[in-house]
């Protein structure tokens, strides 16, 4: 019996021990054991997930073209109506427009294969190309942080013209808490460690947001599960990462 007693006393330890391991220290010790050379930036070469076979793209993309041609578009506004009217297009007695599939495949072969998406300093415009992958965020926040009251509520558009301020940059950084890039980034930002190298490209990017002539906005879009991000989520991340330079909306 003692021998029982003491073998489960100490399966309970190690089970304890265990949880707690998997705690935050865990993640982050497993974060900054990442080296430099996994480091995420601008333009880096892509292509290679392919979870589509070229059949399946082609079936794809014949599918896009039957249905512009033959299903069309409904309620379409009045200057797509007129550009596309003029380009051979057709209206159909329900309001649709549709779309001859010889010209949707025109308007593709003649589409630049290349851009440059310009920023307002030129040191961060970005060239769109071939196979170089570039991130970019977009959507609003469904919550934000109200300063005078300490609550979280629906956000608008006014809270982004006040984190913003007037003359400075803005910065909006899209983050999910699965992204191991995104928590080195939000490490970073708050003064922590830099172990994915941000800083050696970023020169002045940390200096600047501390001084406000870039107002950094973090967006939460996914949680752990890539699922939507919980209001004690978002708390967690930013006790992980306080900078009072930073809001964090989800």
């Amino acid at each position: 019996m003692r021998l029982n007693a003491e073998a489960g006393r100490r399966s309970m330890q190690e089970h304890v021990t265990t949880k707690r391991m998997g705690g935050r220290d865990t993640r982050r010790a497993r974060r900054q054991e990442e080296t430099s050379a996994k480091v995420v930036e601008p333009g880096l070469s892509g292509g290679t997930y392919r979870p589509l076979s070229d059949r399946d793209i082609e079936r794809i993309h014949y599918t896009a073209l039957d249905v512009l041609e033959n299903i069309g578009m409904a309620s379409p506004i009045p200057i797509v109506v007129e550009h596309a009217l003029a380009k051979g297009c057709r209206m159909d007695d329900g309001g649709r427009l549709h779309f001859p599939r010889g010209l949707v495949e025109d308007v593709i072969a003649t589409t630049p294969k290349e851009m440059v998406s310009y920023a307002r300093d030129p040191d961060y415009d970005n060239e769109i190309s071939g196979e170089r992958v570039h991130f970019d965020p977009g959507g609003e926040s469904v919550r934000t942080l109200d300063i005078e009251t300490g609550r979280y509520r629906p956000s608008t558009l006014v809270d982004l013209y006040d984190f913003a301020g007037q003359g400075a940059y803005v910065a909006i950084d899209i983050s999910a808490i699965w992204c191991g890039p995104c928590n080195g980034l939000a490490s970073w930002l708050s003064g922590g460690s830099d172990y994915y190298g941000f800083g050696g490209y970023w020169t002045n990017v940390k200096d600047n947001v501390d001084s406000g002539k870039i107002r950094w906005l973090t967006i939460l879009g996914q949680d752990a599960s890539a699922n939507s991000v919980s209001l004690s989520e978002l708390m967690e991340w930013y006790e992980e990462y306080p900078d009072p330079h930073i809001p964090v909306l989800a």
